[in-house]
């Protein structure tokens, strides 16, 4: 949204139709929307017209990290001359690549860091990042830079924040990737912490989705698991 301010025209790839959340913004702001359709490991022949025959990309954006049909398309922005650029996010932090680590290290040599390596750039998003980043692929010469969320500071304050009466409130707002985010401890402070309510607003994460339910069917009363918020609403939790 910010790039769109800027007079940047903005597009979003997008393996799945958009839910209205998304339609709804890209009303409000001029955003592009490409649905492509996509299996695991490539992309439609159709996301050609969205990135090189409409109009043409200067650049791509790839977010997250082992993601099948991103390397693929890594490769064929490499044969259309489309320099594009990776957030990992927290993909590369060890404990991350711990999890299921034999299948990561043969794709990792395989197919991830090729893609790594052809980058114009990466970007991480908390200052912690680049010692990961430089530690997967020691050998990428391209920019590795700190570009941090976007916060609206102005929309921040214009919600003044005061205690809530009552019971303690402790709000989460975020991916429910279960043990990337910890909510596995989470479950089990709002056990020891009885007085207090525990209310979790956020996207399942399709690979702990197994252990997300579980929390589910033995959360303590005082927590409860919600969908995830957006705009004003979230403003306003």
């Amino acid at each position: 949204v910010e790039q769109l301010k800027l007079g940047h025209e903005v597009g979003l790839l997008l393996s799945e139709a958009p839910d209205r959340e998304a339609l709804a913004l890209a009303e409000r702001t001029g955003l592009d929307l490409h649905h492509v359709p996509a299996s695991t490991w490539r992309f439609d022949d159709s996301v050609s017209r969205a990135l090189i025959q409409q109009t043409p990309a200067a650049i791509v954006h790839f977010h997250s990290v082992f993601v099948p049909r991103q390397a693929t398309l890594a490769r064929r922005l490499r044969r259309w001359a489309i320099p594009y650029v990776i957030t990992p996010h927290g993909g590369l932090m060890p404990q991350v690549l711990q999890r299921n680590w034999l299948k990561k290290s043969v794709y990792s040599a395989l197919v991830e860091k090729p893609r790594f390596r052809h980058a114009a750039g990466i970007a991480y998003i908390t200052p912690g990042g680049e010692p990961d980043i430089r530690n997967y692929v020691p050998d990428f010469k391209g920019p590795v830079r700190w570009v941090p969320n976007p916060v609206d500071v102005d929309g921040l304050q214009r919600h003044a924040w005061e205690p809530r009466p009552g019971r303690p409130y402790l709000l989460f707002l975020g991916r429910f990737d279960v043990y990337h985010k910890g909510l596995d401890r989470l479950a089990e402070i709002a056990r020891r912490i009885p007085e207090a309510d525990f209310v979790l607003h956020g996207i399942e994460d399709a690979a702990t989705l197994e252990h997300l339910n579980t929390i589910r069917a033995h959360r303590p009363s005082n927590l409860t698991i919600n969908p995830p918020v957006f705009g004003a609403e979230k403003l306003a939790l």
